[in-house]
């Protein structure tokens, strides 16, 4: 398999846990540095006494999976469109409001959060995750793009009731994707209610009536028959992605400042401090219960030139606990195509000393937190 030859997709789900349908041609995002894990998995080691001292196997006890890479930082041709990158951030539990004809902006939120579905095709093979949540960091650095870097979890199987079945069907729930064939070669098993313990690969499947079509059951599954349909890795051929043309703008002449202060740094990056939990779950076909945010804190550091205490006082503003407000100022000059960062109240949370080319900087951490209700950050494209 060929490393480049990978694509992913990327879709906000109307059911948690439910994969929608993702095709290339609407849902494909250009990513780079693409990684999959395996998270959480359990293997339960049996030590029973007995008279060999031979070990018994082990037990696989669920898992879920991770996918990580980075994303460029770019707008999508249109003020009051939202970017390729957007859809990731709202599963980074982000909310989007977008003004007509303006922007679009994007600010951490406490409320409802959107879950994914990813399809990850690995030159031939298909990972899906359902009911993914994930962690986000950017890092912004001179002469470059900026650049978001995403880490998702999510669950490797889907459950369900059957709404009816036939001696070669079974018809899914209204909640399942309304487009063909998107579970073909996935494994359906019935895990309670009439047919239990049958496993059956979906030949095909029939997006308007959400029905599966399968060979002969032994047994046939009705409406009281609970199945899982596992998220894969299947054999398939790789999808056909339309990206975004749009080329992002690089880290020059950006009027960066802090408290006002016009800063002179090579960099600046942060991390929204998300914390995802994987709560177990005894009635989950992997073993683990929705995936949820619960909390955050975003931290961040940049690398100013050193200066006079008078020009700005980074140890006295550090000390004291200033709130400031860090503003990146707009990066890009074409409408559709621009963005800008911002925080209304970080404070610095130490000050050392570095070196760039001969010259001193100021190694300088900082904590981000909110004026108001959920603002310490927003990204606004326009």
């Amino acid at each position: 398999m060929l490393k480049i030859r990978e694509v992913l997709l990327a879709k906000i789900e109307t059911t948690y846990g439910i994969d929608p349908g993702l095709t290339g041609a609407a849902n494909a995002i250009l990513v780079e540095n693409l990684a999959w894990s395996h998270e959480g998995a359990r293997m339960y080691e049996r030590n029973p006494i007995k008279s060999s001292m031979a070990p018994l196997k082990p037990v696989f006890g669920g898992t879920l999976k991770a996918i990580s890479f980075e994303v460029e930082i770019k707008g999508s041709g249109t003020a009051d469109v939202p970017p390729e990158l957007g859809v990731l951030l709202r599963g980074c539990r982000f909310a989007e409001a977008t003004n007509a004809g303006v922007s679009v902006v994007y600010a951490p939120a406490s409320g409802a959060n959107a879950s994914l579905t990813l399809h990850y095709y690995q030159d031939g093979v298909l990972h899906v995750l359902t009911g993914a949540r994930g962690k986000v960091t950017f890092n912004c650095e001179t002469g470059a793009p900026g650049k978001a870097s995403f880490n998702f979890t999510g669950h490797t199987k889907m459950r369900g009731t059957a709404v009816s079945a036939t001696s070669t069907t079974i018809v899914l729930p209204s909640t399942f994707s309304a487009t063909d064939d998107v579970y073909n070669g996935r494994t359906l098993r019935i895990t309670a209610g009439i047919g239990l313990g049958q496993s059956k690969s979906i030949a095909d499947y029939t997006g308007a009536t959400k029905t599966c079509t399968v060979t002969t059951w032994t047994t046939t599954p009705d409406s009281t028959s609970i199945f899982e349909i596992d998220n894969g890795p299947i054999d398939t051929a790789l999808a056909t992605p339309t990206y975004s043309a749009i080329v992002p703008v690089p880290l020059i002449a950006v009027p960066f400042s802090v408290d006002s202060y016009a800063a002179v740094i090579s960099k600046l990056a942060f991390d929204v401090g998300l914390n995802l939990v994987t709560p177990p779950d005894i009635s989950s076909p992997d073993g683990f219960g929705e995936l949820q945010i619960i909390g955050r804190k975003l931290t961040g550091s940049f690398d100013p030139e050193a200066v006079l205490v008078a020009t700005h006082d980074f140890h006295g503003k550090w000390k004291a606990g200033n709130a400031m407000a860090l503003d990146t100022g707009q990066i890009g000059t074409t409408a559709g195509n621009r963005y800008r960062i911002q925080m209304p109240g970080i404070s610095y949370t130490g000050v050392g000393k570095g070196d760039r080319d001969g010259i001193t900087v100021y190694e300088t951490p900082f904590m981000a937190a909110e004026t108001g209700t959920d603002n310490e950050v927003s990204l606004t494209f326009s």
